[in-house]
Parts: C-alpha cells; sequence; structure tokens
C-alpha cells in the first residue's frame, strides 16, 4: 500500500504531465512504474521527499523534459475545449431564444476562452507541482471563476453602449436546434468524462435567468437579481470546490 503523500504525488504527477502535452498513455506507464518503485521504496522506510530528492517539483519536471510533447494530445484537448465552451456561452441565449452575435461577441468570447484556458492550464500545473496555501488556493479558484466571467459581462456591457449590429441572428428553428445540440453535446461529455462540472456550470449561467423572469418585471431589475444569483451561485460552487480540495488533501 502507497502512502498518501504517494498516492497525491501520482496524482499530481498525472495532472502536470497532462498540462504539458504528453502523451496518455506514457503517462499512465509512467505513473504506473513509479507506483511499483515508491511501493518498494516504502517498504524500506523511505519517504516521497527521500524518494524525489526533497524536491516534487524539480522530480516532476525532470520526468517531462524527458518526454516527448504530444502535438495530437495538445490538438485533440483543444478541439474538445472550444466546442465545450462555446456550448456553455451560446445554450442560454438559444433556451431564451435569442441567441444573436455581434463582431464583439464573437472575438470577446474568443479571448476569454482562450484567457480561461491559460488561466486554468496554470493553475493545474502550479497546484499539482507545489504546496500551495488554503489561502493561495482559494484566491486562485476566485480568479479563475470571476476573471471569464467579467469579461463576458464586460462584453455585454460594451455591445450596449455602443449599440452594435448582430452579424448573426439565429431563427427560432435555429434557437431550438442549437438549444438541443449544445445540450445532448454537454451531457454526452458529462458522461464520458464522469464529471458534473459540464452541467453545473450550464445551470449557474441558465437558471438566475429564469428566476430573475419570475421574481421582476422590469428588464433594469432582471440583469440585477439575475446577476445576484449567478454570483451567489458561483460562490457556493467555489466553497464546494474547496472543501472538496481539503478532504483529497487529508
Amino acid at each position: 500500500m502507497l502512502s498518501k503523500k504517494a498516492e497525491r504525488f501520482l496524482s499530481d504527477l498525472r495532472i502536470y504531465l497532462t498540462t504539458y502535452g504528453k502523451n496518455e498513455q506514457e503517462i499512465e506507464d509512467i505513473v504506473s512504474e513509479l507506483e511499483d518503485h515508491f511501493v518498494q521504496a516504502e517498504k524500506h522506510g523511505k519517504n516521497i521527499e527521500e524518494i524525489t530528492g526533497g524536491s516534487p517539483k524539480a522530480y516532476m519536471d525532470q520526468l517531462r523534459v524527458e518526454m516527448k510533447t504530444d502535438q495530437k494530445e495538445i490538438l485533440s484537448a483543444l478541439l474538445l475545449f472550444f466546442p465545450l465552451a462555446l456550448a456553455f456561452v451560446i445554450l442560454p441565449d438559444a433556451l431564451q431564444g435569442n441567441a444573436a452575435y455581434t463582431l464583439l461577441d464573437i472575438i470577446g468570447n474568443l479571448t476569454a476562452f482562450v484567457i480561461g484556458l491559460g488561466m486554468f492550464i496554470l493553475f493545474l500545473r502550479l497546484e499539482s507541482s507545489r504546496s500551495l496555501s488554503k489561502a493561495a488556493r482559494i484566491a486562485m479558484y476566485w480568479v479563475i471563476g470571476f476573471v471569464p466571467m467579467g469579461i463576458f459581462l464586460g462584453i455585454k456591457l460594451l455591445n450596449r453602449f455602443m449599440d452594435l449590429s448582430p452579424v448573426f441572428i439565429a431563427t427560432p428553428s435555429q434557437n431550438y436546434m442549437i438549444a438541443v445540440a449544445c445540450g445532448l453535446f454537454l451531457i454526452g461529455y458529462s458522461i464520458f468524462a464522469k464529471t458534473w462540472v459540464t452541467i453545473i456550470v450550464p445551470c449557474i449561467i441558465i437558471v438566475p435567468d429564469f428566476i430573475a423572469d419570475l421574481l421582476t418585471a422590469s428588464p433594469q431589475d432582471r440583469a440585477i437579481v439575475s446577476l445576484g444569483i449567478m454570483i451567489g451561485l458561483i460562490v457556493l460552487y467555489l466553497v464546494y470546490l474547496v472543501i472538496q480540495n481539503r478532504r483529497k488533501a487529508q
């Protein structure tokens, strides 16, 4: 049996190498070999610090440098991420029957996707290779959650201020098809990846508008209530992630 520290190290190593685009099968092979090595080393009284030479980060980097970067792995991840992020954005609009986008929407959303992806990868690398304090983890969760959301909200405000005309306006039938396609994609991904994130995130985006419609009459009140509910749901989800992270660390 491996110690909890050794198990955590192997789990972090898997994440760390994945963020650098290493081949999934090669990662699993290395993790399997290291697991056997750690079992034998711990039987002889060595701990994870002694096995990794006192620096888990340096040990991970050494393995990373020795492995080739799999360009196909990176491309497949990007091809999966962007449709996923796109579905998060257009599903709420399609459900409300108003999927229409200006050039600013398209460019701004792509920018938010890239920034969000970069921040997420950076966070995974830092969390998996360093012993971050609880405060640092909480701060990074907040930044990752609110920066992309802030960009999306900023785009909407700019659109209203500049009164830009949409370059694409979906018809009622197109809205229906978009909503069905996005819903099926998110559910399929959730089943494939064994995660609730692709269900929870759209709910955080969609549910506030429906609740605001029931509670308010004017567009201004609706926007304020919807934003407040959305922020509240984001905070609750981030708190849940922090609690889960603490449980795993114990």
